[in-house]
């Protein structure tokens, strides 16, 4: 019985030595630009845990890509097909739009888990 109480005392311990330990930090990135037509806005959310033992961070992202046409609405119905995208060092996405009639297009992203080498 005094064995299983310094057991879990330890296990207890060790834990919580791993989470003082853990860092986390969060961010969010905003980037904007715009041209004669349209204005982008790209956001992303980043929560990041850097372990002191490992050489790597785990990282956790969300976030959106909001494109608006500033121009008049009626402009845009020849365009039968509007594609976005967009690239990041970890990746990337996009989007297309068939008969485009609005003046906001956009989409959410997330991902996560991802390792980085402090290295690089």
């Amino acid at each position: 019985m005094f064995f299983v109480c310094i057991a879990i005392l330890a296990a207890g311990c060790l834990e919580n030595e791993f989470v003082r330990e853990r860092q986390v930090a969060t961010y969010q990135d905003v980037y904007e630009g715009e041209s004669e037509n349209w204005k982008a806005k790209f956001v992303q959310n980043v929560t990041e845990f850097t372990l002191p033992a490992d050489d790597e961070i785990l990282y956790d992202v969300d976030g959106e890509i909001i494109l608006t046409y500033k121009g008049n609405l009626s402009e845009l119905s020849s365009v039968q097909v509007i594609e976005y995208s967009y690239v990041r060092n970890s990746g990337g996405g996009g989007g297309t739009e068939a008969n485009p009639h609005e003046r906001v297009y956009g989409g959410k992203f997330s991902y996560g888990g991802s390792m980085i080498d402090r290295s690089e």
